[in-house]
């Protein structure tokens, strides 16, 4: 099979993550998010510490994230991701960096960052990108069961993070991650398992790779 990115792109309850991951493993590719990004960053944020001395796993992530921050002018440590999208843009150009690298080594799956926008113009990269959704009265009742909250802390949970994901997509992109538009392929949970969206996505990659 070509080398090639999924980009997953979703909204907060609809298990876009979980249906990453399955892609991922059946596919048998690395999965990367914002937490693995941070290579197990306490705070999230990105420092000369993470790449000093002996680690277990000598991964292509960490030798390619070392290579990434090495090659920065300002060494200085990177903040973890906030709500403050000025202060973000190191951390937002750092990852951009790793993920292109990472794109030019092997095949993966990636939530969120971003990364359709990032790595459309990467040069050999077969890129599909993915949106997974499902009603918002869905994803606040399947948030209150993970969270073990109530229904109204849910909906606004629910609401936050998808605006925020929403204003953190049209700042560094200039684009809005609603448009379907942006995506090879949609699919709404409320009607399918988790395992049947992976099984449609690898599915769906194959033909767009023949």
């Amino acid at each position: 099979m070509k080398r090639f990115v999924v980009t997953i792109g979703r909204t907060c309850g609809s298990g876009g993550s979980t249906v990453a991951k399955l892609v991922a493993k059946k596919l048998g590719v690395s999965y990367y998010d914002k937490s693995v990004l941070s290579l197990g960053s306490e705070d999230g944020s990105i420092h000369k510490g993470l790449f000093e001395g002996e680690h277990e796993e000598d991964s292509l992530l960490r030798r390619v994230s070392a290579d990434v921050f090495s090659g920065l002018e300002d060494q200085s440590p990177i903040p973890p991701e906030s709500y403050d999208f000025t202060v973000n843009e190191r951390l937002f150009d750092y990852q951009s960096k790793v993920l292109t690298a990472l794109a030019g080594e092997e095949s993966y799956v990636i939530v969120g960052r971003g990364a359709d926008h990032v790595l459309k113009n990467v040069p050999d990269v077969n890129l599909f990108n993915v949106f997974i959704t499902a009603p918002a009265d869905v994803c606040t009742y399947k948030e209150a069961g993970r969270l073990c909250m109530s229904s109204k802390a849910a909906a606004a949970h629910v609401y936050k993070f998808n605006h925020y994901r929403d204003e953190y997509y049209r700042f560094f992109t200039g684009h809005e991650r609603n448009d379907l538009n942006n995506y090879e392929l949609c699919l709404n949970t409320h009607y399918l398992n988790y395992e049947d969206c992976a099984d449609i996505i690898i599915k769906a990659l194959e033909h767009f790779l023949a």
